[in-house]
């Protein structure tokens, strides 16, 4: 099945259904890229899109599979085309990185050993699985702290409501006082090294000051999703079943959230020593 491509089309659907600037000018200069790479055609077919997936395959880079299914959801929302995303077996089930995942109580002490504002987003992070854009997006005026809520939007325009706890209520409450942030601004916001301007990135400066200031305390290859992705392990560690782990990571497939079923071998090596070498 063929349909019709229309310029500007993907644009204004990444305006409705992605927040993240970041991600709009990543879609959309992948999309320059897809259209290049199949000679700017009039219509996406199976044919151009297997292409790509192909391409994407070669470079191993997560956001060109991002790109082609937000592309396919743009042209064919119900699905109808049956557009299909082969991955290889292999891509399915590589496994996952052991750096993708930070123990528990190494996040705790990197809670603890971080400047008080990158300390405070972290710890929000790993109680809610909050992503990178999200957490930098919160608004005073959407934090109930009656019910320890925060209300907001998410990926693909999604409205959410993530818990926290009591000791994150009150650190939240004095950051407040603290900073004599209004209802109507932002509860993160990141300056320029001379502390003069905002930052117009804000996304990548948190990253950046994350990653300095994890490395100064002898934590490596700290990046924000890698909270997130910790909170997932540690459910799992908890015992959480895998449909309750993606309603508290907000993923839309179960399949997303299985690279949290995925044991290391540190792991298993604990378990022996608790169970069956006694």
């Amino acid at each position: 099945m063929e349909l019709e491509i229309e310029p500007g089309k993907f644009e204004k659907y990444l305006q409705t259904e992605y927040p993240n600037e970041t991600t709009r000018k990543n879609y959309l200069f992948a999309e320059h890229r897809f259209l290049k790479m199949c000679g700017n055609p009039e219509s996406l077919t199976q044919f151009y899109i297997s292409r790509w997936v192909a391409k994407a395959r070669e470079k191993n880079n997560p956001l060109n599979y991002g790109f082609i299914k937000a592309y396919i959801r743009c042209y064919d929302p119900d699905g109808n085309a049956g557009f299909k995303i082969n991955k290889t077996r292999s891509a399915q089930y590589k496994p996952a990185k052991e750096y993708r995942f930070m123990d528990y109580a190494d996040v705790l002490q990197l809670i603890e050993v971080l400047p008080k504002n990158l300390s405070l987003i972290v710890r929000l992070m790993f109680e809610t699985g909050l992503r990178r854009f999200e957490v930098l997006n919160i608004v005073r005026k959407n934090i109930d702290f009656h019910d320890r809520i925060i209300n907001g939007i998410g990926k693909r325009n999604k409205e959410f409501k993530v818990h926290f706890s009591e000791t994150t209520s009150e650190l939240l409450q004095s950051w407040i006082l603290e900073n004599q942030i209004d209802r109507p601004e932002k509860m993160f916001v990141f300056y320029s090294r001379n502390g003069k301007k905002v930052v117009k990135d804000q996304g990548n400066r948190f990253w950046e000051l994350l990653r300095d200031a994890a490395e100064e305390a002898g934590f490596h290859k700290v990046h924000p999703h890698r909270i997130r992705h910790s909170l997932g392990r540690f459910l799992r560690l908890k015992g959480f079943d895998m449909e309750q782990i993606r309603v508290k990571l907000r993923h839309d497939s179960l399949n997303t959230t299985q690279i949290y079923t995925q044991a290391t071998l540190d792991e298993v090596h604990k378990k022996e020593d608790a169970e069956l070498f006694k």
